[in-house]
C-alpha cells in the first residue's frame, strides 16, 4: 500500500526509534485487553497517552517533508499514521501500519548501512535510545512496584499515579520521598531503578555536553585554519 519511497524518511536512528515506540504501543494495547488488575491497565494507558505527542509529531514531520502531501496522505498511508496517533484503543491498532512501513524501509536499507548510520550519528542515536529506554523503564518499574506494593499493609504506593510518580522521581535520582516502597520486592525494584537512572542520565549529560562542545570545536577548528592561512600569507610576504 505504501512505501518509504513515497515520503522521505528522516534518518535511520529516528526510524528505529519510531518502530520501537510502535512496538511498545502495540504491546500496551494487548496488555489493556488482558484480564489483569485495573490499576496496571491504568498505568499502561497513562504511558501510552505520553506516546501520543510523539506519534503526532512524527505524522506532522512526514507530512511537511513529503514531496507530495496528498500522495503521502492517500497513497502513502498518511491518514493511517494520523489515525494511529490518536489515543483511542480502537484507532491505535493502525500503528501496525507504521511499524510495517518502517520495517520495510529499514530492511531495504540493509543492516550494514543501518550500522554505519548509527556510527555517523552516535549522539542522536544515543539520545533517542535514552528516551525510549526511559519510557520502558518507567513502565516496567511502575508495574512491578505497583504489583508488589499495592496490597502491603503500610504501603503508600496504591494507584497507577503513585507508581509512576515514584518511578519518575527515582529514575531521575531526585528521590522526592513522599512515595517509597516498604516491601523487600519493591526495594529491589528501587535499587535497579536508581542504578539504571544514574546510567541513563549520565549518557544524557554526555549528549548535552557533546551538543554544546561540538559547535565550539568547529569554531576553534575554523579559527585554527584562518590562523594557519594568515601565517602562510605572512611567510610568503616576507619571502617577497
Amino acid at each position: 500500500m505504501a512505501t518509504t519511497s513515497e515520503h522521505k524518511p528522516l534518518n535511520t536512528s529516528y526510524e528505529i526509534f519510531i518502530l520501537a515506540l510502535s512496538l511498545l504501543s502495540i504491546f500496551n494495547l494487548i496488555v489493556e485487553i488482558l484480564p489483569i488488575e485495573q490499576d496496571v491497565k491504568n498505568l499502561v494507558v497513562t504511558i501510552d497517552l505520553a506516546l501520543t505527542p510523539i506519534f503526532l509529531f512524527d505524522f506532522l514531520n512526514r507530512l511537511i517533508k513529503a514531496p507530495s502531501k496528498q500522495g503521502y496522505l492517500l497513497k502513502g498511508g498518511g491518514w493511517l499514521d494520523f489515525i494511529g496517533s490518536l489515543p483511542f484503543p480502537g484507532l491505535r491498532i493502525a500503528r501496525l501500519f507504521r511499524m510495517w512501513r518502517v520495517y520495510k524501509g529499514l530492511r531495504r536499507i540493509g543492516m550494514r548501512n543501518i550500522w554505519h548510520s548509527f556510527l555517523e550519528s552516535r549522539a542522536q542515536s544515543a539520545l533517542l535510545s535514552i528516551i525510549f529506554l526511559t519510557i520502558v523503564v518507567l513502565e516496567c518499574a511502575g508495574i512491578f512496584v505497583l504489583v508488589t506494593e499495592r496490597n502491603a499493609p503500610e504501603s503508600n504506593i496504591k494507584t497507577a499515579s503513585d507508581a509512576l510518580w515514584w518511578a519518575y522521581v527515582t529514575v531521575t535520582t531526585v528521590g522526592y520521598g513522599d512515595r517509597y516502597p516498604v516491601t523487600n520486592s519493591g526495594r529491589i525494584v528501587g535499587i535497579f531503578l536508581m542504578t539504571i537512572g544514574v546510567g541513563l542520565f549520565g549518557v544524557l549529560t554526555g549528549y548535552l555536553a557533546n551538543a554544546f562542545l561540538k559547535p565550539a570545536s568547529a569554531e576553534q577548528s575554523e579559527t585554527d585554519n584562518r590562523s594557519a592561512t594568515s601565517d602562510d600569507l605572512r611567510a610568503a610576504l616576507e619571502e617577497i
